[in-house]
């Protein structure tokens, strides 16, 4: 079994092992459908080169009708934000806008955060300068929908434009702190 593969096994209650998780774009070869892993995108490498990842704990019943719990790695707030930095400038992405702001408004530690970008910055500038993408689409004002208005159109139930101003000021804040302006940014 590979060392990825091996690092995140898992167990059922009645011992049976499956892996599960992230797949790494060297591993992402299709399947017997075709379909390539969904996590694949061009801007995805660093989030395993780097390890943005966290382990979340799950239980589950398996199809056997045991239950099972182990680990999955889930991408970490970083690493979504800059996953979704090129697509989030077309306002056809919806959701993007939404995913991002909030991946920085409910970061798990704002600090840690920002010193990730910042180190980021420091290591792979051609990565921390898709951070500009966001600054970009943040600040069209002929996006139809606009950013903000994508931020407050996913948030249910009664898409609350006060919730989506706090959303967007908290990524504008992280983008300011981390040193993200028009020229950080690169068509």
């Amino acid at each position: 079994m590979p060392r990825f593969a091996q690092a995140f096994s898992n167990r059922s209650a009645s011992g049976q092992s499956w892996v599960g998780g992230l797949v790494p774009p060297s591993r992402g070869a299709s399947d017997s459908r075709g379909s390539r892993p969904s996590c694949f995108t061009p801007d995805i490498g660093f989030v395993f080169d780097d390890q943005r990842w966290v382990l979340a704990d799950f239980e589950s019943t398996l199809p056997d009708g045991t239950d099972g719990s182990g680990k999955v790695p889930v991408i970490d707030e970083l690493g979504l934000i800059i996953s979704k930095a090129r697509s989030v400038v077309s306002p056809k992405r919806k959701r993007d806008a939404f995913d991002i702001a909030l991946s920085v408004a409910q970061a798990r530690d704002a600090g840690a955060l920002r010193s990730a970008a910042l180190d980021l910055e420091d290591r792979r500038s051609g990565t921390f300068s898709l951070l500009g993408n966001v600054w970009k689409a943040l600040h069209d004002v002929e996006a139809k929908p606009s950013f903000q208005e994508r931020v407050r159109r996913s948030i249910l139930p009664d898409k609350d434009s006060a919730a989506a101003d706090r959303l967007v000021e908290c990524l504008r804040e992280f983008l300011t702190d981390v040193g993200v302006q028009p020229q950080t940014a690169k068509d």
